[in-house]
């Protein structure tokens, strides 16, 4: 027991010297912290900190918990105390300097060390050391750090000698060899929680730091350790990003331009002058003040369908849908919500190279979702019911230049939800309060609830599916539960309550509602092609699509709704820049370009050889064969829309073929 009293000395001083440079990097660089924090988020990031230096430091000490089992004699003690001393005084001088490093870096790149850390192996290594030697007090930082690694050591070997509590009352106790075992188990249980930072189903990770209101002190939640593990796997991940040979066999960007714009006769080698487009119709009578494409988490297509209409799982969608615009033939961006979100923020597609992480990332891109908004006079908001530091979604969603975003670090802390967020009410409440009626704004919204373990109470909501199973008399035949099929209840539930609050507080509102992406669960086992690949895009606002002419023909996917959207919204000679085509234009080429999948108003295939293409759900078997496309052309234009999504992400506007 002395043994293991000595290891939690060794761990409260390796945790104290973590948390020390901790605040002492918030005291470094107090003029980024936000100006409304709170006690409270102080709180917060320590506990949160604690938690990441914690994991770490019990991995480092893990060899002499070990060894503690079996240190029962002297001699083996002896040794396991120089172990310990050794163990110790390299993890001191490590943190030292990776502390002192981290500092610098975070001067320079304003985070932790993250992906930049590999311009050290790509750039010019010498250039690099000599603008480090002239930017920086080089010796006197050296000198620094060597006394702080010698003042750290000779505090933590004073730590060492200071005694440990005696364990002789465990004898005296009545059955003392039971409670010593008890002891033992309670120790290795506490060491293993300890180990993965969490108690719950998960271990505690990167997107965990979205801890408080402030963008800063989440920063600054992990530790160098865990922010350079996270940098390796990330740069893991880019590794395995695929090629432009991928998309376009012979790597030519200027064939695949041609193809996606045959009626430009242009010979400008400029990604950009090839994508722009002019509105060519005048504004509407009522301008929308306010616009929210509101992103459904696991939102299919295929409960709006007449065939499911008796399971009632969307009676709001299918209301906003007969009075709207519904775009039945439509596709995700991406096949998770990282990817689709990528998409939508960027204006570009998924090319499969984790747009997100990509340095080109840091500045926006000229297709950014904001800004063609922000010319027309709004404000451009994220709302997402997680935390923003997952996937780097807030920081990515500035350097887009959203004017704002809001995660669920900015509800409050008795909010109700689950791992991945808060629930989706509170979320919509939210943004009712947060919202200015009086300024005009954007506002792209991702929910969380509909999300496995499906944690919503829904008794307690009233979902009928689970409430009164009995109304359904064919709801024993879905392969999926009612508990998980309720969810997509609560979606339809939770966005037509908030739709028709909003539409009262911020009209004339335009409502572009959609899914990130497939949900994978369905009633039957054998679903179509349409039900597995699909997700819905409804355009709702009595006000702003007064008068609209609604096309017999539409389909699209996610990067079709900011054209879409502007050339409906945006003035006559108005110049924005897309990959997308506008849905409402009977003119233009309805096709829906998404996750591995294509579609258009008749048909739907995937990039799946495997699999066929396939007649949608309302198509006629004529229709089917007489639709006038084959797979190979449209094969031809997803490799070429993807292949210059993929050139745009890893090379910028430019390119030479």
């Amino acid at each position: 027991m002395k043994n293991w009293q000595k290891d939690v000395k060794l761990v409260a001083f390796l945790v104290g010297l973590m948390m020390a440079f901790r605040f002492a990097m918030v005291i470094i660089f107090h003029d980024q912290r936000a100006e409304d924090g709170a006690m409270l988020d102080y709180f917060l990031f320590a506990g949160r900190g604690l938690l990441f230096d914690l994991r770490i430091v019990l991995m480092v000490t893990l060899p002499t918990f070990i060894l503690a089992l079996l240190a029962w004699g002297d001699l083996l003690s002896k040794w396991l105390g120089w172990l310990r001393l050794g163990i110790g005084s390299i993890a001191i001088i490590v943190t030292v300097l990776l502390y002192i490093g981290d500092i610098g870096f975070f001067t320079e790149y304003h985070d932790q060390y993250n992906h930049w850390v590999y311009g050290l192996f790509h750039d010019d290594f010498r250039a690099i050391l000599e603008t480090i030697w002239k930017t920086y007090p080089v010796i006197w930082i050296g000198i620094g750090a060597v006394a702080l690694s010698v003042l750290s050591l000779v505090l933590f070997y004073w730590w060492m000698r200071v005694g440990e509590f005696s364990m002789v009352f465990m004898d005296r106790v009545p059955a003392a060899w039971l409670w010593k075992i008890l002891l033992i188990i309670f120790v290795i249980a506490l060491y293993l929680v300890g180990l993965r930072g969490s108690v719950k189903s998960r271990p505690l990770q990167y997107e965990d730091t979205g801890v408080t209101r402030d963008y800063f002190l989440n920063k600054l939640v992990v530790n160098p350790y865990f922010a350079l593990y996270y940098t390796r796997s990330e740069n893991r991940h880019l590794n395995k990003a695929v090629g432009l040979e991928r998309f376009l066999k012979s790597k030519s960007i200027s064939d695949a331009l041609k193809l996606l714009y045959p009626e430009k006769e242009i010979e400008s080698k400029n990604i950009d002058d090839w994508i722009e487009a002019t509105v060519i119709t005048p504004a509407p009578k009522v301008l929308p003040k306010h616009i929210f494409l509101v992103v459904l988490e696991s939102q299919d297509s295929w409960p709006l369908l007449d065939e499911y209409e008796w399971l009632g799982l969307a009676p709001n969608l299918k209301e906003f849908a007969k009075s709207g615009v519904h775009v039945k033939s439509f596709l995700s961006a991406g096949s998770t919500t990282r990817t689709t979100l990528d998409s939508i923020i960027t204006g570009l597609p998924d090319a499969q190279v984790f747009t997100n992480f990509q340095p080109s990332s840091q500045y926006r891109y000229s297709t950014a979702f904001a800004t063609p908004f922000q010319k027309l006079g709004y404000q451009v908001n994220l709302f997402y019911g997680g935390h923003l530091s997952w996937q780097r979604l807030g920081e990515l969603a500035r350097n887009q230049g959203f004017d704002n975003a809001y995660g669920r670090e900015h509800l409050p802390l008795t909010t109700k939800g689950d791992s991945w967020g808060v629930f989706d009410e509170a979320l919509f409440d939210y943004i009712l309060e947060k919202i200015d009626p009086s300024l005009p704004s954007v506002n792209l919204i991702m929910t969380t609830s509909n999300h496995s373990p499906y944690p919503v109470d829904l008794k307690a909501k009233g979902c009928p599916q689970v409430t009164c199973p009995e109304k359904y008399s064919r709801l024993g035949e879905s392969v999926t539960k009612a508990q998980i099929l309720g969810h997509l209840w609560y979606n339809d539930y939770c966005v037509g309550a908030f739709v028709k609050e909003a539409e009262k507080r911020f009209a004339p509102a335009l409502f572009a509602i959609t899914g990130d992406h497939t949900s994978r669960r369905f009633f039957t086992s054998r679903p179509s092609l349409y039900e597995c690949k699909s997700v819905p895009l409804i355009l709702y606002g009595p006000e702003v699509l007064a008068g609209v002419s609604i096309p017999h023909r539409m389909a699209g996917a996610h990067m079709d709704i900011l054209p879409t959207i502007i050339e409906w919204i945006a003035p006559e000679g108005f110049k924005y820049l897309s990959l997308g085509h506008n849905i409402l234009d009977p003119n233009s080429r309805q096709i829906g370009l998404g996750a591995h999948a294509m579609i258009t108003p008749d048909v739907i295939w995937t990039t799946d050889e495997m699999r066929p293409m396939e007649g949608l759900p309302w198509s006629t078997d004529s229709i089917y064969f007489d639709s006038g496309v084959d797979q190979q052309s449209l094969d031809n234009l997803y490799n070429a829309v993807h292949g210059v999504g993929w050139w745009r992400i890893m090379h910028g506007d430019g390119y030479i073929d």
